[in-house]
């Protein structure tokens, strides 16, 4: 039996990973401590994308990276918030409102009206 410091002890030492699941094979979410994705998740983002997201762009997966739709911190590391952007569409996707696809909803309008 542990005592409740050991446990404590164990505990603050670890690295724990909170994986959500919506059905055997469908990931929505990973508790990192990072905000990159690596891994599985990272490896289904690009198979399901393919290509670069910004339209009418189509540079390859191997030319692109895995990147925010929410901008991190505000968003989550899941595979609905990741997109392939190439290098090009990630730099720009700050600059102007609207540049690069969504796949949330869109932005809220700016009519007080």
């Amino acid at each position: 039996m542990l005592s409740p410091g050991a446990v404590a002890r164990v505990v603050l030492d670890s690295d724990i990973l909170k994986v959500v699941f919506d059905g055997p094979d469908t990931v929505l979410s990973i508790s990192r401590k990072t905000r990159f994705f690596s891994g599985l998740l990272r490896e289904a983002i690009e198979l399901r994308d393919r290509e670069c997201q910004a339209p009418p762009c189509d540079s390859p997966t191997r030319e692109c990276d895995v990147d925010h739709v929410v901008p991190y911190p505000e968003g989550d590391i899941s595979e609905a918030n990741g997109e392939l952007l190439c290098g090009c569409h990630n730099r720009k996707k700050g600059r102007r409102r609207g540049e690069r696809a969504r796949r949330g909803p869109p932005p809220p309008d700016d009519d007080d009206g």
